[in-house]
């Protein structure tokens, strides 16, 4: 099993290695690209990683892909993939660490980087206004109000669907956590700002469905059919230039409505985890 899995994992990285000198649409996402220059910036000019725009996450990440920078650009991928292997190993045993203080990593990265560090890891999000995330229903608002005055006001009212929403499902769902985590997740998918990956809560919720295995490939099926629809006119505007964000809006609308039917029907067919409290 591990010999298939090292043979799987450098297969794909070098397939994205290929397809990234060889096709249009790239193997892996542009944020990765975000962590290496970001890293370059502290490896070779020693400047700050926030530098580099867009880059908002802590420093230590940068920090961790300067191998990219020394060694080769493959480095991150592999780093990835086998921290993602190991990831539920690790936070396993995190958790039943005594002693172990966030708030220290937090407060040395606070100290560190100083209020860079807290505006574009926190901050940042409150007020975010990022029009590249398409898929969410507020980007074309967003993007032609971006020189408005107004423009920070409705960066900060866009929370408010998702807030409600979160709170109501919170309380409505709070005993069933599996079901909870999953309609959260969805949730500030289909209505925030920007884009999250929802399907690795889905098999915690997948046992307890009572709908039949047709339902659920239709449902799946118009899943994808939504996403396909989107990555039409996305593909046209990124690649090759035209002007389709009207469109982009519309099957991001569409997109938005189809989550909202998904995640009705899973509530409907849902079976509660029966608790019994003394």
């Amino acid at each position: 099993m591990k010999k298939r899995f090292v043979f799987c994992t450098t297969g794909l990285v070098g397939f994205g290695v290929y397809q990234a000198r060889t096709t249009v649409v790239k193997y892996t996402d542009i944020d990765y690209h975000v962590f290496t220059d970001a890293a370059r910036f502290i490896t070779q000019e020693c400047y700050s990683p926030y530098n580099r725009s867009t880059y908002r996450y802590t420093p230590l990440l940068a920090w961790i892909l300067t191998p990219n920078i020394y060694l080769n650009h493959v480095f991150g991928n592999l780093l990835f993939i086998t921290c993602d292997v190991l990831s539920g190993h690790v936070i396993y045993h995190i958790l039943r660490q005594r002693g172990l203080s966030c708030e220290a990593a937090c407060g040395v990265c606070s100290q560190w980087y100083g209020w860079d560090f807290l505006q574009e890891t926190y901050l940042y999000h409150l007020t975010r206004r990022d029009i590249r995330h398409n898929f969410s229903p507020y980007f074309y608002m967003l993007y032609l109000t971006a020189e408005s005055p107004w423009s920070l006001y409705l960066g900060l009212a866009a929370f408010l669907p998702q807030a409600l929403l979160l709170l109501l499902v919170s309380l409505a769902f709070h005993r069933d956590l599996a079901l909870c985590w999953f309609l959260h997740t969805s949730i500030f998918v289909s209505f925030n700002k920007v884009l999250l990956l929802l399907v690795s809560l889905l098999p915690v919720v997948l046992p307890r469905l009572t709908m039949s295995p047709k339902k659920g490939l239709g449902l799946l099926a118009l899943w994808f059919a939504g996403q396909g629809i989107w990555l039409a006119p996305a593909y046209y505007l990124e690649f090759e230039g035209y002007n389709t964000f009207l469109l982009i809006w519309l099957a991001g609308l569409l997109f938005l409505i189809i989550n909202s039917c998904i995640m009705v029907q899973i509530i409907s067919h849902y079976k509660p985890l029966h608790i019994f409290y003394i």
